[in-house]
């Protein structure tokens, strides 16, 4: 058990991938859980990599059971974080691009450290199944610093990587990932990146947290009576 002063979750991340020993680093928060074979089957998948990342599909439970299956995808990343932060990852990555941002105090870190990992050339293997559980409770969610403060953080993030953020440089991504038939629209990520750059941070945030909501209500009555078994 490693105790310091309230520095921020990022900071906390980076201590711990700075003490460990091991050649990976599995960051779990504590109050969600993994399924008991997701660390051999996520480094069977690395194969002794260092070029690499892996991470599984979600699955959340309190408030609402949706499984995620989301897919590692750069461009998707750029405009909202698409994969958890219970990522296994080489700790020779983690140092290559220079751990998580402590000044991100708002919250989003995880978002922006996966951002990098795909700027370093860095790819994200899917283990398709759904070992990762993920703990939601949409009141405290929807309260929380981070979804308050999205349309501030990703408006930082944007200044933070300018030459990425480029509009002719999302244009040219998001060509190239038209031509590989991606699941989400291209033209719907880049609409919600305009909104983003024509609306006030504050009415973009709250549109965030009602299109969050709406999502997560939505997926919910597709699995009625597929219900995901969770732990008490």
């Amino acid at each position: 058990v490693i105790r310091q002063e309230n520095r921020g979750v990022a900071a906390a991340r980076n201590r711990g991938f700075e003490t460990a020993r091991g050649r990976y680093v599995l960051p779990l928060d504590c109050d969600d859980w993994i399924e008991p074979d997701y660390t051999r089957r996520a480094l069977e998948l690395i194969a002794g990599r260092e070029d690499v990342f892996v991470h599984s599909w979600t699955v959340t439970f309190g408030t609402y059971e949706v499984v995620l299956r989301k897919r590692w995808e750069l461009f998707e990343q750029l405009i909202a974080n698409q994969i958890a932060s219970c990522i296994l990852t080489p700790k020779t990555l983690w140092r290559r691009v220079g751990g998580y941002d402590e000044t991100m105090r708002l919250g989003c870190e995880d978002w922006d450290f996966n951002i990098r990992l795909g700027l370093a050339g860095a790819e994200g293997l899917c283990l398709p199944e759904p070992l990762f559980h993920y703990r939601l409770s949409a009141n405290e969610t929807m309260r929380s610093t981070s979804y308050r403060n999205y349309g501030a953080i990703w408006r930082g993030m944007q200044k933070k990587y300018p030459d990425v953020y480029r509009i002719f440089e999302l244009l040219r991504r998001a060509q190239a990932r038209a031509k590989e038939r991606r699941r989400h629209a291209s033209w719907f990520l880049l609409a919600v990146y305009g909104m983003h750059r024509l609306l006030p941070h504050m009415l973009f945030s709250l549109l965030f947290r009602v299109a969050f909501s709406l999502r997560f209500r939505m997926r919910t009555s597709r699995i009625i009576g597929k219900r995901v078994p969770v732990r008490p």
